[in-house]
């Protein structure tokens, strides 16, 4: 099946960015993953669905959405490893 992305006649003029819904899905995933390990399988699948609407919808290139997750994944890490040493700020 092919779905051929909406064009909102603005599609691909800002250039090459990493995807932020790639880089929110990829943090969650991480986190959920960390977190609720029973359930990571489910939120990588979900955080495939996601960032790959932005590549259907036409809003991304498949490198972005591919560094926006990492980049995603990578500050969830950090975040975890950052609560794990104590050094997360408690409000």
């Amino acid at each position: 099946m092919s779905i051929p992305p909406i064009d909102s006649g603005d599609t691909f003029t800002t250039g090459c960015y990493p995807s932020g819904h790639g880089c929110l899905v990829g943090a969650a995933e991480t986190a959920i993953g960390a977190l609720l390990p029973q359930d990571a399988a489910e939120a990588s699948r979900q955080a495939t669905e996601g960032a790959e609407s932005r590549l259907y919808a036409g809003a991304h290139y498949r490198f972005d959405n591919d560094i926006g997750r990492a980049l995603g994944r990578t500050v969830a890490r950090a975040v975890l490893d950052a609560d794990r040493q104590g050094r997360l700020r408690r409000w």
